[in-house]
This record gives C-alpha cells, sequence and structure tokens, in this order.
C-alpha cells in the first residue's frame, strides 16, 4: 500500500519517475524497447548521423564547406568554408560569390576565371559539409537543440 502511495505522490509531481519507478519495480533489470536500461537511457549517444552525398541539385550556401582540388595549382587543393556573405577568397581568383551556386556552376565559374592564368583548368568543386541550414527542436523533447540535416529537407 506504501508503495502505491509513494508511486502516486511521485506521478503526481513527475509522471516520467512514477512510470520508470513502476517499471523498475516490475521487473528489475528490465530492458527498454532499445535494448538499454531505463538508468542507461538518459546518458545513451545520439547515433552517428550519416553523411549525405551531394547531389548535382544541392545550393552551396553561407557557412557550408567546399572541397576544391585543381591539378594546375596546389594553392586550391584544400576545404574552404563560404563565409556568412556566401563569399569565399580564393588564392588568385580572388572572392567568389559561391552561395546560391551548386557545385557544378561554381566547378564552372572557377574553370573560367581560372583561365587567365591557366590554360586549360581541371577543376572539381565538391560540397564537404552542409552548415547553411539548421533545425532547432525546442520543447518537451529529450535532448533540445540545433541541429544540422543534411540532405533534403521536407516539412
Amino acid at each position: 500500500m506504501k508503495a502505491v502511495a509513494l508511486l502516486l505522490i511521485l506521478g503526481l509531481t513527475n509522471p516520467f519517475s512514477c512510470l520508470a519507478a513502476q517499471n523498475a519495480n516490475d521487473d528489475g533489470a528490465q530492458q527498454n524497447a532499445a535494448g538499454v536500461n531505463a538508468e542507461q537511457n538518459d546518458s545513451a549517444p545520439i547515433p552517428a548521423v550519416q553523411h549525405h552525398v551531394s547531389s548535382p541539385d544541392d545550393l552551396i550556401g553561407a557557412d557550408d564547406s567546399i572541397s576544391i582540388t585543381c591539378l594546375e595549382s596546389e594553392d586550391l587543393n584544400k576545404t574552404w568554408r563560404v563565409s556568412s556573405t556566401g563569399d569565399i577568397n580564393l588564392p588568385l581568383v580572388g572572392q567568389i560569390h559561391a552561395a546560391g551556386l551548386t557545385a557544378d556552376e561554381l566547378t564552372q565559374k572557377l574553370a573560367e576565371d581560372l583561365k587567365r592564368y591557366i590554360r586549360e583548368p581541371h577543376v572539381t568543386v565538391y560540397i564537404a559539409e552542409f552548415r547553411s541550414q539548421p533545425v532547432t527542436v525546442t520543447g518537451a523533447v529529450h535532448r533540445p537543440g540545433h541541429f544540422q540535416i543534411e540532405g533534403p529537407k521536407t516539412l
């Protein structure tokens, strides 16, 4: 009887702790649906996000990282962060507005600008990291915060 009264009081103050106490009393170390003990569930790691392979339709945005490879220029061969204004500042070429372009469009633009210095530039651009469209999760959820969702986004 005391246990029921205690569970009732706990349930009124915090319904989730009441359920956790009831489950712990029912089966001791009973596991939940994910196969983790109730005590371990709060400290469970967030599952790793699968990386999105950029598609030809993906647009470059502010704060994204792009990787540039140019066979004729070692100075360009690295990953560059797009500024918050959407620009990148590259050797030889200078400042280029990259936001709103696809990787293929930026490749063509870079190749055209590099023709002033290189006879036939071989340039490849791909989006290495998406950071331009964060999603905010708020409310009564287990882990609120800002998250970067890669790939197509729909509501």
